[in-house]
């Protein structure tokens, strides 16, 4: 059985803060599962996945699926970051947040982590995206910090939700 534990919980109070970092990560659990509520002050964002302190590896492999309004289509990646979250902007309709996730599988082995994302924009338009993305992280060490960063600043009552999942 998997027992879902939080670790911690981040919610910005408006200061404009273009990042946000979980440190020493316990590592007694199985998986990361990162759940996130955005808006930033920028339109178009991307956060970058950072984790052990440094962007992942070089040799990230990651396909992305993507829906729009009007379209649909793939993007692939091979090396440096991620894809990161489509994530509400100045833009989009007042006080509205995407919403997404990030769950890291094996994070306290020693070998490469398979990663999974999610993410939607909320906007009463046409210009709405949604996206889901399978991807392998290249860092071949025990994950101890999370970090997301932003091409602009989080928007107050943006949130992030840690949380590690241990199977019995």
């Amino acid at each position: 059985m998997a027992v879902k534990s939080l670790i911690e919980t981040v919610t910005f109070d408006g200061s404009g803060a273009s990042g946000v970092s979980f440190l020493n990560i316990p590592q007694d659990g199985s998986d990361l599962l990162l759940v996130v509520s955005v808006r930033t002050a920028e339109e178009n964002f991307e956060g970058n996945l950072n984790v052990g302190g440094a962007q992942v590896g070089t040799s990230n492999k990651a396909l992305r699926l993507f829906g729009t309004g009007s379209a649909t289509g793939s993007d692939q990646y091979t090396l440096g970051s991620l894809p990161g979250q489509w994530v509400n902007g100045n833009t989009s309709t007042a006080n509205t947040f995407s919403n997404g996730s990030y769950y890291i599988s094996n994070y306290t082995s020693s070998s490469q982590k398979s990663v999974s994302m999610d993410s939607v924009t909320e906007n009463n338009a046409t210009g709405v995206k949604l996206g889901i993305t399978a991807g392998l992280i290249d860092y071949a060490f025990p994950i101890t910090s999370v970090e997301i960063g932003a091409g602009g600043s989080f928007q107050e009552y943006t949130t992030f939700s840690l949380y590690k999942i241990k199977y019995d």
